[in-house]
C-alpha cells in the first residue's frame, strides 16, 4: 500500500512539537511542508506561530505572504512582503517580484516597477519581471517602455508566448494592427489559444 511521504512527515513534525512547542525549526520545517502539500492556510497559521516567538523572524514573514498569495489574499501578502523586506532589505528576487506583482494587480504601476527593477537587479535573467514591466509600462502608456522590456523577455526566453500575445496589444495602441498581427501569430503558434480572440477582433480573421 503507498503510504504518501509529506503526510508521515506533517505526523512526525507534529510529535515532535508535542514534545517541544516552540522550536522553531520544527515549526518552519512543517510551514514547508505544509506548503509543498498546498496546505496553505495551515502554513499561514504556522508563519504565524513562528512570529509571535520571533517577532524578528524575517523567514516567517516571507513565507507567509507567499502563502497569502497562493490563497489570493493579495493585499495581506502585501503587507507582510513589506514586513520582511522593512525588516531585512536583503531579500530574494522572488521576493521582491512578488510585492511587484500585488502593486501591479491593485494598479500601484510604479510601486510594482520599482520592486520588479529591484529583482532584476538581483537576477538579470528574470524574464518574468522583464514581462510584467512591460505591462506595467503598457497600463502608464509607456509603450516605449513597454516595447524595451518585451524584447529582453523575448530574447531571455523566446519561447514564451504570453510576451508575444501581450506586445500585440502594444502594437495595437500605437496603430499598428500588422505587427500585432505578426505578434499574436507568433503566440498562437506557442499554442496560446487566447489570442485567436484578438486576432479577429483587431486584425480581422487572416
Amino acid at each position: 500500500m503507498y503510504v504518501r511521504h509529506d503526510l508521515l512527515a506533517i505526523a512526525d513534525l507534529n510529535r515532535a512539537l508535542t514534545i517541544n512547542p516552540e522550536s522553531t525549526n520544527t515549526i518552519l520545517v512543517r510551514a514547508q511542508a505544509q506548503t509543498l502539500m498546498g496546505n496553505y492556510y495551515a502554513a499561514i497559521d504556522d508563519c504565524a506561530h513562528l512570529i509571535e516567538l520571533d517577532s524578528n523572524d524575517v523567514t516567517a514573514y516571507a513565507k507567509r505572504a507567499f502563502c497569502f498569495l497562493y490563497t489570493k489574499q493579495t493585499m495581506a501578502a502585501l503587507v507582510f512582503f513589506t514586513k520582511a523586506i522593512n525588516k531585512n532589505p536583503q531579500q530574494t528576487a522572488d521576493v521582491y517580484f512578488a510585492r511587484g506583482y500585488c502593486y501591479h494587480v491593485t494598479n500601484a504601476f510604479q510601486q510594482a516597477l520599482d520592486d520588479y527593477n529591484k529583482a532584476i537587479s538581483l537576477d538579470p535573467n528574470y524574464t518574468d519581471a522583464y514581462l510584467n514591466i512591460g505591462n506595467c509600462n503598457y497600463a502608464l502608456r509607456n509603450f516605449e517602455k513597454s516595447f524595451e522590456a518585451y524584447a529582453i523577455a523575448e530574447r531571455l526566453q523566446p519561447v514564451n508566448s504570453t510576451i508575444y500575445y501581450a506586445r500585440g496589444f502594444n502594437y495595437i495602441e500605437t496603430g499598428e494592427p500588422n505587427k500585432a498581427y505578426i505578434e499574436w501569430r507568433k503566440a498562437l503558434a506557442l499554442d496560446n489559444t487566447y489570442v485567436q480572440e484578438y486576432l479577429d477582433q483587431y486584425c480581422g480573421k487572416k
